[in-house]
C-alpha cells in the first residue's frame, strides 16, 4: 500500500466490538459540532491552541458554546445562536474560561452548565422554574504540558440533554543533538496517552470520543518534512448503553519514525513511538486532537485526557518550540525559590557547625 507519492506506509485497525454502524445519531452532534470547527487547514508557521465546550438541557434548545481560536476568535469567547439563547428566556446556563496567554494563547480552559427549566403561569405570569436536570461540558489544552482534556457530565432528570467537549494544538519542534557528526543516528521516544472514566448515572446514554496524534501530517505540518509522517488514532461509540466500536488506527510513512499501541481500551489508550535523527538536528510538527460528546446518563469524566510526552530524552538532546513553551520544565514559583535558597543556606550552616 502506497500514498500517492509512492511512498511505503503501514496501517493499522483494532476493533474490539462491531464495526463502526450507526455512529452518532444524536441530536447533540448536529447540534454542536457544526460550530467546533477543526483546526486551521493547511501549513502552519507556528503554534495554536483550539477548543470549545458546548451542552443542552430541557428548556429552549441548545446553550451555545465557549470556545477559544476558532471561526476567526482570536481568545475565549460565548459563541450563542441568538435565536437559540437560554440566558433571554431565563433558562439557566453558566459559562467560564480563562486563557494561559491573551496575546497568542499557548493554554484554555472553558466550561459550560445548562440546567433544565420549564414554564409556570401564577397569576398569568410567565415565570422561570429550574429542573434537577443539567448537562456540563469542560475543555481544555496547555502546551506546557502537551495536554488535552475533554469531559461532560450530565444527570438526566427528565428530557434529552448532552454536552459536547473538543481542544487541538499544534506546535513546532526544533531539536538539536550535542556532539553529533552527520551520519549519527539519534533515538528519542514519547508517549501519546488518552485516559478518562466512562459511567452510567441513571438513564442510559450514547456517546462518542476521537482522539488523534499526527506527526507531520500534511493537515498539521509543511510539505517538506516527511521523515516523521505519522498518524495515531483512536475513537470509541456507544450508543443507547451498548459499546458499538472501539477503534485504533495507525498510519506510518515517514523513513524515521514508528511505534505501535500498546494498550487500547475505552477507559485507557496508549501509544509508545520513536522517532530518529539523523546528524545534528531536527523538526517535529506535533498536532493533539481530542472531542468527547455524551447525552442522557452517560459521564465521560474529566479523567479523559489526551498527553503527549517525550520518554527518557538522551542527555544529548535539546529542544526548543515555535510557542516556547511546548513541554517546557515547571519554573519553580518565586516563593519556592526562597524556601529552596533558605534550605541550602540551612543545609550549609549545619555542615560548617559540625566542621567546627
Amino acid at each position: 500500500m502506497s500514498d500517492h507519492r509512492g511512498q511505503p506506509h503501514q496501517h493499522q485497525t483494532r476493533t474490539a466490538t462491531q464495526p463502526f454502524a450507526a455512529a452518532l445519531a444524536m441530536s447533540l452532534a448536529s447540534l454542536l459540532c457544526g460550530a467546533a470547527s477543526a483546526a486551521p487547514a493547511g501549513a502552519y508557521t507556528g503554534h495554536f491552541v483550539t477548543g470549545a465546550a458546548g451542552a443542552l438541557a430541557p428548556g429552549d434548545g441548545r446553550t451555545g458554546e465557549y470556545q477559544c481560536n476558532q471561526e476567526g476568535l482570536s481568545g475565549c469567547a460565548v459563541n450563542v445562536d441568538p435565536g437559540w439563547n437560554r440566558l433571554r428566556d431565563g433558562g439557566a446556563t453558566v459559562y467560564s474560561g480563562t486563557e494561559s496567554n491573551s496575546g497568542a494563547i499557548t493554554g484554555f480552559v472553558v466550561q459550560t452548565r445548562a440546567t433544565g427549566f420549564h414554564y409556570e403561569y401564577p397569576n398569568n405570569v410567565p415565570t422561570v422554574v429550574l429542573e434537577p436536570s443539567f448537562s456540563q461540558a469542560r475543555a481544555a489544552a496547555d502546551l506546557t504540558t502537551g495536554t488535552l482534556r475533554a469531559s461532560v457530565s450530565n444527570n438526566p432528570a427528565g428530557g434529552y440533554l448532552g454536552g459536547y467537549a473538543r481542544a487541538d494544538m499544534h506546535d513546532i519542534v526544533q531539536l538539536q543533538v550535542a556532539g553529533a557528526q552527520a551520519d549519527t543516528l539519534t533515538r528519542v521516544r514519547f508517549q501519546f496517552a488518552v485516559d478518562g472514566n466512562v459511567f452510567y448515572n441513571g438513564q442510559l446514554g450514547s456517546g462518542n470520543l476521537q482522539t488523534a496524534l499526527l506527526l507531520d501530517d500534511r493537515s498539521s505540518a509543511h510539505e517538506n518534512t516527511e521523515d516523521y509522517w505519522l498518524a495515531a488514532s483512536g475513537e470509541w461509540t456507544i450508543s443507547s448503553g451498548v459499546l458499538q466500536s472501539n477503534n485504533a488506527g495507525l498510519d506510518v510513512r515517514g523513513a524515521r519514525v514508528g511505534g505501535s499501541w500498546t494498550s487500547f481500551s475505552v477507559e485507557a489508550m496508549v501509544f509508545e513511538g520513536w522517532f530518529d535523527i539523523l546528524g545534528t538536528r531536527a523538526t517535529l510538527n506535533p498536532t493533539l486532537a481530542l472531542s468527547v460528546s455524551c447525552d442522557m446518563g452517560l459521564q465521560c469524566d474529566d479523567g479523559h485526557t489526551a498527553r503527549f510526552s517525550l520518554v527518557g530524552l538522551p542527555s544529548s538532546v535539546t529542544y526548543m518550540s515555535a510557542s516556547r513553551v511546548f513541554l517546557a520544565p515547571a519554573v519553580p514559583e518565586p516563593q519556592t525559590w526562597a524556601m529552596l535558597m533558605a534550605g541550602l543556606a540551612a543545609v550549609g550552616w549545619m555542615a560548617r557547625r559540625r566542621q567546627a
